[in-house]
């Protein structure tokens, strides 16, 4: 499929609530903090680049996860059933995450990333070196 806003509108619309929710609230959240800081905070400036920061990295996950679900899809158009969850083998690998390593998922019961920041993939079954 092509990509074209629609396109895009429509994974938006189908990303997980959960995560829109948490997306929504800790927006309203970060504002709210933000306010109150520079009422109260002699720092301005140091306030605005922290929300600044932390906003960017909200973003990037969300970013993140559209990605993924995009992936997802673009796999289903080539007629891919089974894809392999691939974790970044170093010493910031989760628990989670290790225990997911190689492991073999059908595309449609993938598992969501355990935590924000994960650098986990899943890439088709036996196609490991697609991502190196």
């Amino acid at each position: 499929k092509a990509i074209t806003e629609k396109w895009i509108d429509e994974i938006l619309m189908q990303t997980d609530p959960v995560a829109l929710y948490r997306f929504d609230s800790e927006t309203e959240r970060k504002a709210y903090r933000l306010a109150e800081a520079l009422e109260v905070s002699p720092e301005r400036n140091r306030e605005i680049d922290k929300a600044l920061k932390e906003w960017s990295r909200q973003l990037g996950q969300f970013a993140i996860n559209v990605t993924d679900y995009a992936a997802l899809m673009a796999y289903k158009d080539y007629g891919i059933t089974e894809v392999e969850w691939i974790s970044m083998e170093d010493a910031r690998v989760c628990n989670e995450c290790y225990a997911y390593d190689r492991q073999t998922f059908s595309i449609d019961e993938v598992p969501t990333k355990p935590h924000w920041g994960c650098r986990c993939v899943v890439v088709p079954k036996g196609k490991r070196d697609f991502i190196r």
